[in-house]
Order: structure tokens, then C-alpha cells, then sequence
């Protein structure tokens, strides 16, 4: 199979795709007939305040935004890879973003992140184009937390330092990847 056969097989849809608030899963949704799986979303993507419970099968690719914000996820796998804007997944069930650089290569604008994720964050430094985090509704060493990644975001996005500047401050559990 040719590189432009696979392109060609990639569901692409050229506009917002907006998911109801009844929506309880992914799998199988389709928006204006197209499925959502794996596709290259040429706008911004809302599920927020649906009852899904997870991201599988949604779309690999969004332009714009990507909302998940108030659903009853407990992690990310199945999140688009890119995302050109925005990424929100604040006030779901995710505690832990372990490896979350490896299911997500860029956010284009803010990380916002559930309160409820206590662990593993030093791998937002590894995700092109992201300009900075912001932890919902957090707590004083969440607050600490937030402060110390977007400070080195904005600078040398030195991974080992960010890393030492969360032990240091005695956020162990934070400055795992």
C-alpha cells in the first residue's frame, strides 16, 4: 500500500464536531454521517459535559480546540495526538497523566487539567507548542506544581530541571514522567 493510499483512506471532516450531551461513548459516532474514529478533525471538537467515559475511538488529529471537560474520563488514551488550540479535560477522573507524552505530540495553545490528577505531569514538557498548564480549581501545591512547569515552558523547557525544581519542592509524585 502507497503512503497516499493511506491518506486517502483518513476520514477527513471540515468542520466543528459538536458530540450531545447523551452521548455515552465514542465508538461507532459518526457526525454528518462520517465516522469520528481516527479522523482529522479541521475544527474544534466538544464532548465536554457528555456521559462518556472514555476517548477511544474518537478523532487522531483536531485543528482547533479539543474539549473533554466534565465528562467521567479516568484517562486520556484515545486523545487526538495533535491538537491545534486549546486542549481542556478539567473536571473529569483522570489522577495520573503517565507517558502523556507519548498519546499526545502537540497542543498548540493551554493544557487544562483536571484537579483530580495528582501524578506524572513532567511529561507536558514534551509536547510541542504548548505554551502552558493550567490545574482546575487547585489546591496550594497543585498551584506550586503549575507554577514550576509553566515557568520552564516558557523557557528552555529543560525537562531535568523542571524535574529537580518539583523534588525540590517536595512534589515527588508530580515529577514522574
Amino acid at each position: 500500500m502507497k503512503l497516499v493510499d493511506l491518506f486517502e483512506q483518513q476520514v477527513v471532516i471540515k468542520d466543528d464536531v459538536i458530540i450531545p450531551r447523551e452521548t455515552t461513548t465514542l465508538v461507532g459516532y459518526k457526525h454528518k454521517g462520517k465516522p469520528i474514529a481516527q479522523a482529522k478533525v479541521l475544527g474544534n471538537f466538544y464532548c465536554s459535559a457528555t456521559k462518556i467515559t472514555s476517548l477511544e475511538q474518537g478523532p487522531s488529529w483536531v485543528s482547533g480546540v479539543f474539549y473533554c471537560w466534565n465528562t467521567n474520563i479516568t484517562s486520556l488514551r484515545g486523545a487526538p495526538s495533535y491538537v491545534g488550540d486549546d486542549f481542556d479535560c478539567s473536571g473529569t477522573k483522570i489522577t495520573s497523566l503517565h507517558n502523556i507524552h507519548k498519546q499526545i505530540k502537540h497542543i498548540g495553545g493551554t493544557f487544562y487539567i483536571s484537579n483530580t490528577v495528582r501524578s506524572h505531569i513532567l511529561g507536558v514538557m514534551f509536547i510541542k507548542g504548548l505554551q502552558r498548564i493550567e490545574l482546575y480549581n487547585s489546591n496550594t501545591e497543585q498551584k506550586q506544581v503549575e507554577k514550576i512547569i509553566n515557568e520552564h515552558l516558557a523557557g528552555n523547557r529543560n525537562v531535568h530541571d523542571a524535574q529537580e525544581e518539583l523534588l525540590e519542592a517536595g512534589l515527588k509524585e508530580y515529577a514522574k514522567l
